[in-house]
């Protein structure tokens, strides 16, 4: 039996090791043949252009190191798996050398995942990064411009040649953004997998779990904010970018008084745990009392009278324990004590301060903008602006347009052929171009 436990594991290592060579041998394989085709067929280095000359790797350790900040002996995940898979207690601590191996295999796949994809975060792509890497333009941003960025959605009005200008500033905010985006995407995850362990725990505790999920909450409403430069905006969109600020404060209010309650009530819990302890001992007391008196009353020790008067009050204690115990142990599972109508009226408030601003935009300003005022709220603030941003950047603003009659009505022959020359010569510098620049052209 147990050489043919040993043969199993071994076919297992042995099967795995076959697996990662074989896919090991085919990548290589294939990379052998595109670099003699491409360079072959077109002079075209395919390492290098795969690689924006090496530079993928560059961006995906700066993004690997954004995504394995946390604490050193901590795993969130481990921790979640551990809670699901016993019944015993959860994984929170790591000791040093499972810590040091986990945080090795973390930063591997997280960096074949990044390497993989391109040099993409997960929140946005970062070819203006590798390019910038590469020499190839300058893009930076000033606090001023990152200003007037967050304060567009106030200020509709703003010309199609203002945001033109901010373009350069734009692409440089979405480096920043892809980057920093990264960390706090990676940190609520983290933050969530925590939460819900701590839900599956035995002892959990309400005022840690809330404030977990609500700053969750709140790092999801950052990045939503955080990508507001990007917008396009009209008349209403000041009102949706006041409802996303309003529910942060209120998300962020909302942890940083759970976690004071958390504190300050530390000791009252304490004591509604002893009181509860302390009960259920006098409950069980009053039980055996109870028995131990039918049995005196079944040997004749005690009279009737003083039975019936001794279990009467026995049980008046008893009932009034169970009613007190019942109470103590719901005031535990309930995370806030106090007047239900005052906790109704904060709750009205939160929920009319979060939703009041992005409704007050649909029924007065999306009806009308889609009825009278969709010339000036509409089409002058944003569709306009975008005919002229897309066409600039496509580069049709400069472009000059002609009939097919103007272009025939007075050709010679010699013009003909000169002009299906010059748009032969484009359209065959722009195929390869195209081949250079992405890599998989048919060939």
């Amino acid at each position: 039996m147990k050489y043919v436990k040993l043969l199993f594991i071994f076919m297992i290592i042995a099967l795995i090791a076959i697996t990662i060579t074989s896919t090991a041998y085919g990548w290589f394989l294939g990379q052998n043949i595109y670099q003699t085709t491409y360079s072959a067929k077109a002079g075209v280095n395919f390492w290098d252009t795969w690689t924006l000359e090496g530079n993928i790797f560059t961006a995906s350790l700066l993004l690997t190191l954004l995504s394995v900040i946390t604490l050193p002996q901590r795993s969130t995940f481990i921790s979640f798996m551990s809670a699901i898979s016993q019944s015993g207690p959860v994984t929170k601590r790591l000791d040093m050398t499972s810590a040091v191996i986990w945080r090795l295999l973390e930063f591997g796949g997280f960096f074949v995942f990044y390497v993989s994809t391109g040099g993409y975060s997960l929140t946005g792509q970062n070819v203006a990064f590798l390019m910038m890497l590469m020499g190839h333009g300058s893009i930076s941003i000033t606090s001023a411009e990152a200003t007037t960025l967050f304060s567009l959605p106030f200020a509709p009005g703003t010309s199609s040649e203002s945001i033109l200008s901010l373009v350069p500033a734009l692409e440089a905010y979405q480096l920043y953004l892809g980057l920093f985006a990264t960390f706090l995407v990676l940190t609520g995850v983290r933050l969530a997998l925590s939460a819900i362990t701590d839900m599956m725990s035995h002892k959990r505790d309400m005022f840690v779990v809330i404030p977990k999920f609500l700053i969750v909450i709140s790092i999801a409403i950052s990045l939503e904010i955080l990508g507001v430069p990007m917008w396009t905006v009209n008349a209403g969109t000041w009102m949706s970018y006041m409802a996303l600020i309003v529910a942060l404060f209120a998300s962020i209010a909302g942890a940083v008084l759970f976690l004071f309650l958390r504190v300050h009530m530390g000791d009252a819990q304490q004591r509604t745990r002893s009181k509860i302890t302390q009960l259920e001992e006098d409950f069980a007391r009053f039980q055996g009392e109870l028995v131990s008196l039918r049995k005196e009353y079944e040997s004749g020790e005690v009279n009737p009278v003083d039975y019936r008067r001794r279990v009467t009050l026995l049980m008046e204690d008893r009932s009034h324990i169970a009613k007190e115990l019942g109470r103590l142990k719901l005031e535990r599972l309930i995370p806030i004590r106090g007047s239900p109508r005052k906790f109704g009226l904060l709750a009205v408030i939160l929920i009319a301060m979060v939703i009041i601003l992005p409704l007050t935009q649909g029924f007065y300003y999306g009806i009308q903008m889609e009825g009278d005022k969709y010339i000036d709220w509409e089409f002058n603030y944003e569709t306009h602006k975008e005919i002229t941003i897309t066409n600039w950047a496509a580069g049709l603003d400069g472009m000059e347009s002609k009939t097919l009659d103007d272009l025939t009505s007075n050709a010679t022959p010699e013009g003909e052929v000169e002009f299906l020359t010059t748009v032969r010569q484009w359209d065959q510098a722009a195929s390869f171009l195209r081949m250079k620049n992405q890599i998989g052209t048919n060939w």
